[in-house]
């Protein structure tokens, strides 16, 4: 006898070939046609279409789809789309049936695998473990697959399948030492939570102002022995009156024994006063001393020039027309300088600096006349600078540049 022919899809088209069917025996002289049990997994996830693909070829490098595969499609228009495999190269797989249409680049899809279920000696069907009666229970802790077990006489080996209980904020926490189940209410909002106090028979009462309603019976509250009569304020009157505190110690008492005139004779105010002089300024010797706290702000000192400026002065000159466009030395200093004046007689723009001619400080137009006083912002410029001039650009045709410093 022959087997029937057929295709992987009804369109019957060209590209595809007709295929026998397979028969295998199933008894000493019965034969069946062959009908495949089986479910798919999942080999290769989230896969991409690539560029130029069409309604039976999808284009995809790499790809690990072989033939008998199903493509599952799991995004764009053609999702949810299951076609088998009719064949494969390095890069492409070619499809049975024809999509609607050719999915684009991008489009994710699966790939599905033919698995046949296992059954063990005993013809039970194999979920999981490979153990009898059905498998074992399984699940995946930190990326291994742990089987459930219950071990009666080894408490420690047990592995029970976990549930967890999460809340808004996360995981709940339950531990051992104290259940610790958080629970949180809250009044604000129009879904308030509410929450009674009582001792099982009366609630206690808050009032519209807040307050607790509450009733303190006091004459039976437990005070400790004797408090209330062991000492009132008038026993208390009665045993040590203010006029007995005043005859035990009275002012005139305390006063002989520790009088103002006793104190004051240990370090009387005239003593005290003739550790200092006459009031107004002081030399060190005829000064107190006076000790600065560690954490003391900053004081502000000013000093005027009269008082911080010497009287030694030196001057120094360079005719406008001996002025060139390189620096030429004005003065060069001997001291600490204090105070500098500057004056340009020239009929051109005159440069000047202050470190020998490496900067240009100041500029000086015709005519124009420049004091600087460092002595008044507590600064100097040290001995030894050398003060410089030149021209800026036009050579002076008259006058002179003059420099008078103080020290």
């Amino acid at each position: 006898m022959t087997t029937p022919k057929g295709y992987p899809t009804q369109e019957k088209e060209d590209r595809l070939k007709a295929e026998h069917v397979t028969v295998s025996p199933k008894g000493l002289l019965q034969h069946g046609l062959d009908v495949i049990s089986h479910s798919f997994k999942r080999v290769k996830a989230s896969d991409a279409v690539e560029a130029n693909s069409t309604t039976t070829v999808i284009n995809a490098t790499a790809h690990v789809a072989a033939k008998g595969d199903v493509i599952r499609i799991t995004s764009g228009a053609l999702i949810y789309s299951e076609i088998t495999v009719y064949s494969v190269t390095a890069n492409s797989i070619t499809l049975c049936e024809k999509l609607s249409a050719a999915p684009a680049a991008a489009v994710t899809f699966d790939v599905l695998k033919y698995a046949s279920p296992v059954i063990n000696s005993l013809g039970e069907l194999v979920t999981t473990g490979g153990g009898g009666g059905g498998g074992a229970v399984s699940f995946t802790l930190d990326g291994a697959s742990q089987v459930v077990t219950e071990d009666t006489a080894v408490p420690a080996n047990n592995r029970p399948l976990p549930v967890k209980l999460t809340g808004f904020d996360g995981d709940v926490i339950i531990n051992p030492a104290n259940l610790n189940l958080e629970v949180q209410i809250s009044h604000s909002g129009a879904n308030f939570d509410s929450t009674r106090i009582g001792d099982g028979v009366d609630l206690l009462l808050i009032n519209g102002d807040g307050s607790i309603n509450a009733n303190v019976a006091v004459v039976s509250s437990a005070l400790p022995s004797g408090a209330s009569t062991e000492a009132t304020l008038a026993t208390r009157a009665s045993e040590t009156t203010l006029g007995t505190r005043g005859t035990e110690a009275t002012l005139a008492t305390r006063s002989s024994e520790a009088t103002l005139a006793t104190r004051s004779s240990e370090a009387t105010l005239a003593s005290l006063s003739a550790k200092f002089s006459s009031l107004g300024q002081k030399n060190m010797a005829n000064s107190a001393p006076v000790v600065l706290a560690s954490d003391q702000a900053a004081i502000p000192v000013s000093f005027s020039s009269a008082t911080s400026a010497a009287t030694l002065q030196a001057r120094g000159k360079i005719v406008g027309a001996a002025l060139t466009g390189t620096y030429a030395t004005l003065l060069t200093a001997g001291g600490d300088l204090r105070i500098i004046q500057l004056f340009n007689s020239c009929d051109q723009p005159i440069l000047i600096s202050l470190d020998g001619g490496t900067t240009g400080h100041f500029e000086l137009d015709a005519q124009e006349q420049f004091s600087l006083d460092l002595a008044a912002a507590q600064r100097h410029v040290a001995t030894g600078v050398v003060i410089s001039a030149k021209h800026d650009g036009v050579a002076p045709a008259s006058g002179s540049v003059r420099v008078s410093v103080i020290y």
